[in-house]
């Protein structure tokens, strides 16, 4: 009777084995779907970067004011204080009027005629020298320091205007307030 018991038992084990291991399992389905499912979540990782890498980086003008030792902490949480080789090629960016400083005719760009603090990658200075100039790193507000500062032309004559050179700078002291450039993190 063991006998007759156990192998009739046989077929319904050799059939779980059997099912445990062939490739239609349930188990080896749910590796598949797992594999299939990691793979899909890296191609949406991917194509969310595609798509971060074609959103063009904001930048702005604060519309506040600020003396050189408060300018690094000018920018709205997000973004930080530009460096003028980041923000140099307006074209690739996308001003942000939300937060910027805009006029009447400013559309979806920045206001001309108007200056702020800027960056210049130079060591820490209080030179009178645009580009050099950076009151000592944006620690300074001291009168005698000087800070560089930029902004895009709005003199566009003589006609016919031809528009090469759209930046202007110079230095201010570093007790002085004006607007500051930011950029996007």
């Amino acid at each position: 009777m063991k006998k007759a018991l156990a192998l009739s038992a046989l077929p319904l084990v050799l059939l779980f084995a059997a099912a445990f291991q062939s490739p239609n399992s349930i188990l080896e389905q749910l590796k598949v779907i797992q594999s299939q499912n990691s793979s899909l979540q890296s191609e949406i990782s991917d194509l969310k970067a595609q798509v971060a890498s074609t959103v063009p980086r904001k930048y702005y003008m604060t519309r506040d004011r600020y003396d050189g030792a408060h300018a690094l902490t000018a920018c709205a949480a997000g973004y930080h204080m530009a460096s003028l080789w980041e923000i140099h090629e307006t074209s690739n960016l996308r001003y942000d009027t939300e937060l910027g400083l805009t006029r009447g005719d400013s559309g979806f760009g920045p206001p001309n005629s108007f200056s702020g603090w800027i960056r210049t990658g130079y060591q820490s200075s209080a030179l009178s020298l645009q580009g050099a100039g950076n009151c000592n790193a944006w620690t300074s507000a001291i009168s005698t320091d000087r800070g560089t500062f930029a902004g895009l032309q709005s003199n566009w004559s003589p006609p016919p205007a031809v528009i090469t050179n759209l930046w202007f700078a110079g230095v201010l002291n570093c007790n002085t307030e004006v607007n500051v450039w930011c950029v996007q993190d």
